[in-house]
């Protein structure tokens, strides 16, 4: 997937309330779901070089945040060991880097390896 940028927020929020409405029954249906995304948006803000600090940035940061931690399907995602993320360059030249891309496992009790 690719979501809209974040000056797009409503674009964003349709996005991301369409894959959550997709994960609502993972669990009873026995499915496990790989949401592979640029999200545009990062669960990992801080770790953001020289990207703005826009109000938008931040809004869009916060929607990614609020989704992934959602009760309704928060339970279900797959916390195995990936230690490493996918940094993504804007532009090198000015040295920007930002994990915006992120497959998120939503597996719910469904078995899985704990190492990937």
């Amino acid at each position: 997937m690719y979501n809209h940028v974040a000056a797009e927020g409503k674009q964003q929020q349709a996005l991301l309330d369409q894959l959550g409405a997709r994960l609502l029954h993972t669990e009873s249906l026995g499915h496990v779901h790989l949401a592979g995304s640029d999200y545009n948006a990062s669960l990992f803000p801080e770790a953001r070089k020289g990207y703005s600090n826009s109000r938008e940035t931040k809004e869009a940061d916060l929607r990614f945040q609020k989704f992934t931690l959602d009760p309704q399907r928060s339970v279900a995602w797959w916390t195995g060991h990936i230690k490493g993320g996918m940094f993504t360059r804007r532009s090198p030249q000015f040295a920007q880097a930002a994990r915006l891309d992120e497959i998120l496992v939503h597996a719910g009790n469904n078995q899985l390896p704990e190492d990937l």
